[in-house]
């Protein structure tokens, strides 16, 4: 009895109906979509659209990493191992004299550090920055539009460069910091520019290479650990018996 009422009150005819009727609609809309023609898209490949491609990922890669708290914090406390060298350096005299704290000692005083911090920040962001979209995913989507690949390779090495950056001007801010609040104001600004560029310069390079790396290598950790031993080179040459000035990339 209880299947008899199942069956009388509970057709499934009009279910089945309109599946058919669904199935049959498919190969409506499939036939009238086959017949749109493909048009594809003209781009851009203008100098000035390539500079504006290229201005637009740099933006997007310095807000990203020059604005983040990991690089911020690394900042904060680059300022601080560089305001103790200047002070070891200055106090730090025979029979516990001072010395004064010319452009020339205190930029001296934190360059070796400066290129240390410098290498380390460069070993890992050039991993994490290159591997970004690969890592979430984005890359075929990037890949897909207009812009070449050497315009994200650029704006990469440019966000790069700009870390190195960061880096040379709040040494430079510490040391005249520095000298001023010790009464010294005889700033040698050749000294300061020498600073820059004898501490930034083989950090760009660097940079070139760590993107180059990054770039080519099929897996990050091995491009990692290629960057690594590159910066073993360039730092600790003497130690491993690489005693040629060709063996120091970037010195």
């Amino acid at each position: 009895v209880g299947w008899a009422v199942v069956y009388r009150f509970f057709s499934f005819r009009v279910v089945r109906n309109a599946r058919s009727a669904r199935t049959s609609k498919k190969p409506a809309r499939e036939s009238s979509a086959s017949h749109i023609a493909y048009t594809p898209a003209n781009s851009d490949s203008s100098l000035q659209a390539r500079l504006g491609a290229l201005v637009s990922a740099t933006r997007i890669e310095l807000r990203t990493y020059l604005r983040s708290k990991p690089f911020l914090a690394l900042t904060v406390l680059w300022a601080g191992l560089a305001t103790s060298e200047i002070a070891s350096s200055v106090d730090g005299g025979e029979y516990g004299s001072s010395l004064y704290p010319t452009s020339g000692l205190v930029m001296a005083a934190i360059q070796p550090s400066l290129l240390l911090l410098g290498l380390v920040i460069i070993i890992y962001y050039s991993a994490e920055i290159l591997w970004r979209e690969r890592a979430i995913g984005m890359s075929g989507i990037i890949h897909a539009t207009p812009a070449s690949s050497s315009t994200f390779v650029v704006s990469k090495w440019i966000a790069l460069c700009s870390l190195v950056a960061v880096l040379v001007g709040t040494g430079t801010i510490v040391a005249i910091a520095f000298q001023l609040t010790h009464d010294y104001s005889a700033n040698d600004w050749r000294a300061v520019a020498g600073f820059a560029w004898f501490g930034g310069a083989p950090l760009l390079v660097f940079a070139m290479a760590a993107v180059l790396i990054q770039t080519v290598t099929p897996n990050k950790y091995v491009g990692l650990l290629i960057v690594l031993i590159l910066g073993v080179l360039l730092r600790g040459a003497d130690f491993t018996g690489l005693e040629h000035r060709l063996w120091r990339f970037g010195s």
